[in-house]
């Protein structure tokens, strides 16, 4: 199967309006509320693609080139799409479907002066975690609005609700001019339901943290990479989940469930291209639930218990060069694989050739 395609101007319009007629107990999905409700948005940024930029932006562009670096990580290709709401799209050799970071507006609550980022989860219609999806999500990935590479092209993307194919949410927070702390939210379980007569028939049923983690442990073991540190801060909370539901008069709540789990990480680490001249000092921030697991300092920790991740620390001392060398038009890198990246200021989307 190959995938190709180049030019491409998209934009995510994640502040839609979502009208209450549209949510329906057979097109079950959650409305733009709920999804700002989930990420903690108040609010707007008052200009986030730098920062985004910086850090997302950043590790792309000078890990993308390295073929080592990108086996490693497990990275096949990266697009980004350039707009008011720009859209990273990763495609992982941990997963047949394609991943998604969306900038979204305002602010996180507890974060003012980060920017605050949607992950989405387009699946392969092919693979078991589909079925997991609501109807809604299963109808939509198979539809026009999905082309060949799995993601939606410009001409169907603006009918694509935002709330849709929603894992959870990634804060990226500055820390003086050096530093970053990634925060990573994302329940265990995405659980919705429905309500049938008298009854509540689940309709989605998705591993948010498990798809959202193939982002995050990118994400954190690529800047450990690039700066030769590893974390100096990590901290892994939980608490418990919400279960959502729509009931027969289309109003979308959420209670308390104690068999599901709301997870947060943060990991506190150097930015992209940054250097630290002496010891990171691990800035305490905001955290929520209850901690789980917690280490500060870049030793190695004697033990790190999932959703943490040896690698995290690991990487740092990974034996080859973390910044690959850019050619002029890009050129493949790999034997079994054409990878294509364009520069992050380039209003394009780039699909990279995969073969299979």
């Amino acid at each position: 199967m190959h995938y190709q395609k180049a030019g491409v101007v998209m934009s995510l319009q994640a502040t839609k309006t979502i009208e209450t007629d549209r949510v329906r107990g057979e097109d079950f999905t959650l409305p733009e509320s709920l999804l700002r409700q989930k990420s903690g948005i108040s609010g707007s940024f008052s200009d986030p693609h730098d920062l985004v930029n910086a850090i997302v932006g950043g590790l792309f562009s000078l890990i993308f080139p390295n073929p080592q670096a990108r086996r490693q990580l497990g990275l096949q290709a990266a697009s980004c799409v350039m707009e008011e709401n720009m859209t990273w799209y990763v495609w992982s050799e941990h997963c047949p479907g394609a991943l998604a970071m969306t900038l979204l507006q305002g602010r996180p609550e507890r974060h003012p002066d980060g920017a605050l980022l949607a992950l989405r989860y387009f699946p392969d219609p092919e693979e078991a975690i589909f079925a997991g999806f609501s109807p809604l999500e299963q109808q939509v990935r198979c539809s026009p609005l999905f082309d060949a590479t799995g993601t939606p092209p410009l001409q169907t993307e603006a009918e694509l609700d935002p709330s849709l194919f929603y894992i959870g949410t990634l804060t990226i927070v500055p820390r003086g001019e050096n530093e970053v702390s990634l925060y990573l939210n994302a329940q265990d379980r995405w659980v919705e339901q429905t309500q049938e007569s008298e009854d509540w028939l689940t309709h989605r049923q998705v591993p948010g943290l498990q798809l959202a983690l193939l982002l995050f442990d990118l994400l954190v073991c690529g800047l450990g990479l690039l700066g030769r540190r590893p974390p100096v801060r990590v901290r892994v909370g939980q608490q418990p989940g919400l279960l959502w539901r729509i009931d027969k008069n289309a109003q979308v709540f959420s209670c308390p469930d104690e068999h599901l789990i709301d997870w947060e990480i943060e990991v506190h680490t150097l930015a992209p291209g940054r250097q630290a001249a002496e010891s990171l000092v691990a800035q305490a921030g905001d955290f929520s639930g209850m901690v789980f697991f917690s280490h500060v300092g870049d030793s190695l920790p004697a033990h790190v218990p999932w959703p943490a991740n040896l690698r995290w620390w690991q990487a740092a001392n990974w034996p080859f060069a973390a910044v690959g060398v850019f050619c002029g038009k890009c050129a493949a890198e790999d034997e079994a694989m054409h990878h294509h990246h364009h520069h992050h200021h380039q209003p394009e989307r780039c699909f990279q050739e995969k073969r299979q």
